[in-house]
């Protein structure tokens, strides 16, 4: 996964910066399992799977404490985790 953030910074000079992080895609509606610190204060989300595909994403919620976040991707997955369950 891939998050943008672009700024103005003093002297009407804009700035970008990026952050890069994993994820798991945890649901076939497109939730997908992230960290905070990765989306925190980005204006824009942007997934890439394996294969390349670029699709948009937006924010559900994110817990600084346990730094975990919750986005969402529209459009055809590559692949959703399976869970079993027993521990």
């Amino acid at each position: 996964m891939q998050t943008t953030v672009q700024g103005r910074f003093g002297q009407g000079r804009s700035q970008t910066s990026e952050a890069l992080g994993s994820g798991i895609i945890i649901s076939s509606d497109g939730y997908i399992i992230t960290n905070q610190h990765v989306v925190d204060g980005q204006q824009s989300l942007k997934v890439i799977y394996a294969d390349g595909t670029e699709v948009a994403a937006t924010l559900v919620g994110a817990d600084a404490y346990t730094d975990i976040a919750v986005i969402k991707v529209e459009g055809t997955l590559p692949a959703v985790a399976q869970f079993g369950d027993q521990v």
